[in-house]
């Protein structure tokens, strides 16, 4: 059985694919600080720095509404990033959106529909000319949508 060791001693002896993956975390904060001071204060808000890849910065937005207006900003903002030291050899930015899930308990269930009163009984009517049993079931669950 292996025994537990303590995070202190694991970063005290890391090796180096972690002392890479350290490094380049640190360099997406910056980059991500560097980004928000470039950017106009709304859009700040919805975008975020995703993933650095040699000279492409990956930036995600979490609107199409807020990923258009920043592929309008890109060329100045691609211009602004490569002033900077660190990403001068950096040619190109790209930006994906992925929407901001809603939890179950902020998701509005929209209430059903009643349905008129002539048409539910028309609907009913129809349900008894039907020889198709899926269909005359489904009718007849419709037409009770009348009631209140």
């Amino acid at each position: 059985m292996k025994t537990a060791k303590k995070v202190s001693a694991l970063l005290n002896n890391m090796d180096d694919q972690l002392i890479a993956l350290q490094q380049h975390c640190q360099l997406i904060q910056a980059v991500a600080k560097l980004v928000s001071q470039c950017l106009p204060e709304p859009l700040t808000k919805h975008c975020q720095v995703i993933n650095l890849k040699e000279d492409l910065l990956i930036l995600q937005t979490d609107s199409p509404t807020w990923n258009t207006l920043l592929r309008y900003q890109t060329p100045e903002l691609l211009a602004q990033l490569q002033r900077s030291p660190n990403l001068a050899h950096l040619k190109s930015i790209r930006v994906k959106t992925t929407p901001a899930t809603q939890t179950r308990s902020s998701r509005h269930r929209t209430p059903s529909r009643q349905l008129n009163p002539d048409s539910a009984a028309l609907l009913m009517s129809l349900s008894t000319s039907i020889s198709d049993s899926r269909l005359k079931a489904s009718l007849k669950r419709l037409a009770a949508r009348n009631r209140p």
